[in-house]
Parts: C-alpha cells; sequence; structure tokens
C-alpha cells in the first residue's frame, strides 16, 4: 500500500502559474495516511508571482484558496496568514459567494477541466480584510482535513488554487480574480473495514 511513501513531511506540488497575484509553492500535510475518523492538519504557502506582476497594480485583494475535498472533509483548524506578514494571523472567512464565482473563473482558467476533478465540496478561505502584497512575503494557511468515520479505504485527495481577489464593491464577480497554483494533494484513507 501507500502508506510508507506518503509518510514525507512535505508533499512535493505541481504548480501552474498563471498571469495573476498568488501561486501555491509549497503543502505541508501533518498526516498523509488517515484511519477513518482521523485528522490532519495542512499548511499551505502562496507567494506573490513575480516583480512584474506587483507592479501592475495587482496588488491589493483578499488572499483566498480554493480547496475542493475529495473523500475528506474540512476540518475545524482555518487560518490565514498564520506567519503574520499581514496583520495576522486571522481566522479565515468561508466565502460561498467567492467560492460559486471561483467555481466558474478557474474552470476558465485551469489547464485541467475541473469537472474531471470527483470533488464532493469546494469551499473559498479568504484573509477577513484585503491586504497589499509585498514582495518576497507569502501568505500562509492552516487548515485541518478529517476521514470521515465510514470512509472507504482508497487515494483521496486535495485539489487547491489559490489568488487575489480584486474587490471593487463586496461582490465577487468575474474577472476579478484568477485561480492559479494548482496543487493535487494525495491523501491515503484506510477505511473501518
Amino acid at each position: 500500500m501507500f502508506r510508507s511513501p506518503l509518510r514525507l513531511a512535505i508533499l512535493l506540488t505541481v504548480s501552474l502559474l498563471a498571469s495573476s497575484c498568488l501561486y501555491v509553492s509549497q503543502v505541508v500535510v501533518e498526516k498523509q495516511d488517515l484511519d477513518a475518523g482521523d485528522t490532519s492538519e495542512i499548511k499551505v504557502k502562496t507567494y506573490p508571482v513575480s516583480n512584474a506582476a506587483l507592479e501592475e497594480g495587482t496588488t491589493e485583494g483578499y488572499a483566498f484558496v480554493l480547496i475542493g475535498y475529495e473523500g475528506v472533509e474540512r476540518g475545524t483548524i482555518k487560518k490565514i496568514d498564520v506567519d503574520g506578514n499581514y496583520g495576522g494571523p486571522f481566522t479565515a472567512t468561508r466565502d460561498l459567494n467567492l467560492r460559486n464565482q471561483l467555481l466558474t473563473d478557474c474552470q476558465q482558467d485551469a489547464i485541467p477541466d475541473l469537472d474531471e476533478f470527483d470533488v464532493d465540496e469546494w469551499q473559498a478561505w479568504r484573509t477577513p480584510a484585503e491586504i497589499t502584497l509585498e514582495e518576497d512575503k507569502g501568505v500562509k494557511f492552516r487548515h485541518s482535513v478529517s476521514a470521515p468515520a465510514d470512509a472507504s479505504s482508497g487515494l483521496h485527495r486535495l485539489v487547491i488554487f489559490s489568488g487575489l481577489w480584486l474587490d471593487d464593491d463586496g461582490v465577487p464577480e468575474e474577472g476579478e480574480s484568477l485561480c492559479m497554483g494548482l496543487s493535487l494533494i494525495p491523501i491515503q484513507v484506510i477505511g473501518a473495514g
């Protein structure tokens, strides 16, 4: 099975860079194999793409992560700007309107078709206030996921995008953000039976 190889502390992520502000640079998974009912903490580190992106005036907005949960459930830990680079740490704000808009925007921006992922639930988490990005200062998101008590054995995953929502009126609208930093994080679940 996958138990031994999945005990690595840091999981290699595949980052697809686009012309926006934040990309996923690293995902750390506390426990990569979960028994049914277990919980694991994850940390997602995001960074500004480049100086050029910062110079284009796309530096102020809400930092976000969009997470698709496939075979695992969202947990109770939800902190953003954990390192305090932008005044945090903050309790991450779950934003259903932003999630709905990002699912449309990510569908257009992502290289793979989002329908190819067998995601049970999508959630968008963002900073509670707008931040102004600074070169070499990232935004770290801390979260937890759990395997349901009735989970079936198998390889499940998280699908993670990140970015900056450039809001102008408090309502997520088309073109105000780009999804980038696609990372596919495998999590081995050992079912009860």
